[in-house]
């Protein structure tokens, strides 16, 4: 593997590993009991229905007051409730939900990039690689009289971005009985 390839893959390594981590982060912290979700809904509810009150107060509407304040006793009585209320799945398995749902995504990345749907993707969203970008205009340099690069000094210019077409034009050069 040449050095530019295996710098390559350690910063692509490096990349994918700290995506997994903050994934894993974020799915440990937005992980939340069936009782904890009942409570924090119970408290918006409380919260929702005060402000609402309040509304009905200044608009002098005591039964909208009065139906508010039973509202707000039973979010008072729903929080107090859920502290009794046994979870049926584990705090950990959203956790787990959202892992194996993130592994898919990396997954289908991976696969769509491997077989080259990726790259054809980024171009046709126009996000094309620097290195592209450079050769294109290498060769557009090459192939315009106005310019001074030659077709030689754009092959050469080429291959050493390049080593896997370097290779391979060396391959072909270098075959015998290829006349």
């Amino acid at each position: 593997m040449s050095e530019s390839a295996a710098r390559t893959y350690r910063i692509a390594m490096g990349v994918g590993a700290a995506i997994i981590l903050l994934l894993v982060l974020t799915a440990m912290l937005g992980c939340k009991s069936a009782p904890q979700r009942i409570s924090e809904r119970a408290v918006e509810i409380r919260e929702t229905a005060q402000s609402s009150k309040d509304r009905f107060i200044q608009a002098g509407d005591p039964a909208g007051k009065r139906e508010q304040e039973r509202i707000i006793s039973l979010a008072n009585e729903i929080s107090v409730d859920s502290t009794q209320v046994d979870p049926t799945e584990p705090w950990w398995l959203p956790m787990v939900e959202y892992g194996v749902i993130a592994a898919i995504l990396l997954a289908i990345v991976a696969i769509l990039w491997q077989t080259g749907i990726g790259t054809a993707m980024r171009s046709m969203l126009g996000w094309l690689p620097r290195k592209s970008v450079s050769a294109a205009k290498l060769l557009h340099e090459a192939v315009d009289q106005e310019h001074e690069t030659s077709v030689r000094e754009a092959v050469a210019a080429l291959r050493v971005m390049d080593p896997a077409l370097d290779a391979a034009y060396r391959r072909i050069r270098n075959a015998p009985g290829d006349d």
